[in-house]
């Protein structure tokens, strides 16, 4: 049985409607002492854009979908697990990592949307927003912890508050299973960046999932310094109009020895990881 997904937020006690078990959230005072109950996976889904799944024995997580278009292969490709409680996460609001998620809220049953709360205004944000809160809708902010079972947590570093760029408003999330963890940051740039650094977030991790398709304008210098992953993958589509991933990003990582993987050249990337080691394969 998959478990509901518990909320850790230093403030409040939110309840869940729909989850398994129980009805609400768990407010916690500190996370699980990790006992690894076997591996997750972090799967990379090969769209358009940014797409990126969370297969855990508790709640699975979406965060992104591509745009619209790629929904159906968004679908296609998470279906193949037992999803349960499944929650999902747009990273912001711009319809190439939002939009897919709009036909996933008719097709598949979600159960929680996490969101930054922003506003957008475009006729993709407006129908997103109407059928996501029919759900249970969440408005999260920096420093708030979701368990997704009794060892996967994740905790949000951004954002603390809106920027006047949407790029900037990105949930940036970091994943911690035991000793592994990894770094989600949709298309934060350098102020993102910035503000995170300045206001002294711990951002070591294993793995980075680059921000902005690896553009330019975002991965400072000190961002990845901070960061310091052994692996990096960057979600984007193949012969995209931008010239994503950027030249200038590609060299960052590799001056660094980080080991690049991309869905553009490798198809879904799956990293799989027992809290201890982890692993990161190709599905060309």
């Amino acid at each position: 049985m998959k478990y509901g997904i518990f909320v850790v937020l230093f403030i409040a006690l939110i309840a869940v409607s729909g989850c398994a078990s129980t009805g609400y959230a768990t407010k916690k005072d500190s996370v699980t002492a990790f006992n690894s109950t076997g591996n997750i996976t972090i799967h990379a889904i090969s769209v358009s854009s940014n797409a990126l799944f969370i297969d855990t024995s508790g709640t699975d997580v979406l965060y992104d979908a591509g745009d619209r278009k790629d929904s159906t292969a968004v679908i296609n490709y998470i279906s193949k697990f037992d999803i349960n409680n499944l929650t999902i996460i747009p990273s912001h609001h711009h319809v190439d990592h939002m939009g897919g998620m709009i036909d996933i809220l008719y097709k598949i049953n979600v159960i929680n949307v996490l969101d930054s709360g922003s506003q957008y205004n475009t006729k993709a944000f407006s129908e997103f927003i109407e059928k996501a809160k029919r759900k249970n809708f969440v408005v999260i902010k920096r420093g708030d912890k979701f368990m997704l079972d009794e060892n996967v947590m994740i905790e949000i570093l951004s954002p603390s508050h809106y920027f006047s760029d949407e790029n900037d408003n990105s949930i940036v999330m970091k994943l911690t299973y035991g000793e592994f963890t990894m770094v989600f940051t949709g298309d934060c740039e350098k102020d993102c960046e910035e503000n995170m650094l300045k206001n002294g977030i711990n951002l070591d991790t294993d793995v980075l999932s680059v921000g902005h398709h690896g553009s330019r304008t975002s991965t400072s210098d000190a961002f990845l310094d901070a960061v310091s992953p052994e692996a990096a993958t960057i979600g984007v589509g193949a012969d995209n109009s931008y010239g994503h991933p950027h030249a200038e990003t590609i060299e960052k990582l590799e001056v660094r020895k980080i080991r690049i993987y991309r869905t553009d050249l490798d198809g879904n990337i799956v990293i799989q990881t027992d809290g201890k080691s982890f692993d990161v394969m190709e599905e060309k």
